[in-house]
C-alpha cells in the first residue's frame, strides 16, 4: 500500500464513509493475496449505511452470530443498519 493509498484509506474510515467488517483472510486468498503477518486483520470495507456498531474512530458491522468485542478494549454503540444487498457476513472471523 502506498502512502497516499493509506491516506485515503484513513480518511473514509475516520469521516466514516464506509463501515469496517473484519473478515478470514479466504477472500484475500481467492483474490491471490498471500499474506501471513500475525499482526495483520483482514477486512472488507461496506457501505456505512450497513453498521450496526459505532466505536470512538469507525463504524463497524459484525455479523450476529460474532462473539461480542472484548468488554474494556473498545467502547462501542449499537446501530440500526439499513439495508443493503450484500455483507462479507460469509467471510466473518468465528471464534
Amino acid at each position: 500500500m502506498t502512502k497516499s493509498d493509506f491516506e485515503a484509506l484513513r480518511s473514509v474510515l475516520n469521516d466514516r464513509r464506509v463501515a469496517v467488517q473484519c473478515v478470514s483472510n479466504l477472500p484475500y486468498f481467492v483474490d491471490g493475496a498471500e499474506i501471513a503477518r500475525d499482526s495483520w486483520q483482514p477486512i472488507a470495507l461496506l457501505p456505512v449505511r450497513a453498521g450496526n456498531l459505532a466505536t470512538l474512530k469507525w463504524t463497524m458491522h459484525r455479523e450476529p452470530s460474532q462473539p461480542p468485542l472484548a468488554s474494556g478494549t473498545v467502547q462501542v454503540w449499537p446501530l440500526m443498519p439499513q439495508p443493503i444487498r450484500f455483507t462479507a457476513d460469509q467471510f466473518a472471523i468465528s471464534n
